[in-house]
């Protein structure tokens, strides 16, 4: 599925790209999942909700570029549309933290935070990528740490 795709080539980019993600079908996945109980892996020792987990990384591919996603689709590039980009990202990741397993969360969590740098630098109107540190470099290890987990129990996500 393209979804799976997008999303290997985000976390790829994130790091670089100072970007993340948005919103697709997850109605439409998380419908799928709740409809048949065998659609989420088994594992995960927290108490989150892993079908909304899950159903919340299926949006995150929606707001990327179509052909790039390793960008965030920031429509005409106004600031109201850069900001509300950032917005709805973090919105999904709210969604994905409140709904993940205990043995992420914290990673969730520093998602946010990073989502949060990253929009200030986006709409702060001097368009400066933020530095890269080793203290990035190890937000951006969480944020693969959660992917990762994302791709072992969630099974529409490579």
């Amino acid at each position: 599925m393209r979804r799976p795709v997008i999303l290997l080539v985000l976390c790829s980019a994130l790091l670089l790209a100072g970007c993340a993600t948005s919103d697709d079908g997850g109605e439409a996945a998380a419908a799928a999942a709740a409809a048949d109980p065998t659609t989420t892996t088994a594992g995960p020792t927290g108490d989150g909700d892993l079908t909304a987990f899950c159903a919340g990384f299926d949006e995150l591919a929606a707001g990327r570029v179509p052909g790039d996603p390793s960008r965030l689709d920031l429509g005409d590039g106004s600031p109201e549309d850069i900001a509300a980009a950032y917005a709805a990202q973090r919105a999904t990741v709210e969604d994905i933290a409140a709904a993940a397993p205990a043995e992420v969360r914290d990673n969730a969590e520093t998602y946010l935070a990073v989502i949060d740098v990253r929009a200030a630098a986006a709409t702060g109107g001097d368009g400066a990528r933020p530095e890269i540190t080793p203290n990035r470099m190890a937000q951006q290890q969480e944020i693969n740490d959660l992917l990762a987990y994302a791709r072992q129990h969630c099974p529409d996500f490579e």
